[in-house]
């Protein structure tokens, strides 16, 4: 009786893979018609979940465009939906991975084209999921952070010289050498 009450609490927080594992511990000779209707909704239960958990998956991976990397964020978090345990747990995780990568390489490509401040912001969407990944977004969007002030000097050193006045133009090559050698903005 214990363990049916316990499984029918499951249900009711629409546990139903531990509702199922719970009534699995009920001993054959005991499964009277409460365990049978308990399992009906189990099953039953389950069935739902997985139609419901298909159709999340589903409007997850077709809200998706390319090349927005805040998109990729949104169906990440809609894929966060389905727990762990329910139908289309693990799918939901490949997902998860899989997208995550997409939304570091998207920034990576914007970085690569110069967009320093699109990289960051696609790179600032990275869910926390895949530690990895996200290290790896918090890193690179500290690398452009600081190409992007190598900018600001370059900008600041073009300025500073005046025409038929050379040490302005000393003023700008000094300004020019706080640019770190590894930055592209170096050339």
């Amino acid at each position: 009786q214990a363990l049916l009450a316990e499984a029918d609490t499951a249900i009711k927080q629409r546990k139903f893979a531990d509702a199922r594992a719970i009534l699995q511990q009920v001993p054959r000779g005991q499964r009277d018609s409460s365990f049978s209707s308990l399992l009906t909704k189990v099953r039953a239960g389950q069935a739902d979940s997985r139609e419901i958990n298909a159709s999340t998956l589903t409007a997850a991976r077709t809200a998706i465009q390319p090349t927005q990397a805040s998109q990729f964020a949104d169906a990440i978090a809609q894929a966060r939906l389905i727990q762990p345990g329910e139908p289309y747990h693990e799918q939901a995780q490949t997902d998860i991975r899989g997208w995550s990568q997409t939304i570091l390489d998207i920034a990576i490509g914007r970085a690569t084209s110069g967009n320093l401040d699109g990289a960051i912001a696609a790179a600032q969407v990275m869910p926390p999921d895949n530690t990895e990944l996200h290290q790896q977004a918090q890193s690179r969007i500290a690398f452009w952070q600081q190409r992007q002030r190598s900018r600001e000097i370059i900008s600041e050193a073009q300025r500073i010289p005046k025409s038929g006045q050379a040490s302005t133009y000393q003023q700008g090559i000094v300004k020019l050498r706080e640019v770190p050698i590894d930055h592209p903005e170096y050339e």
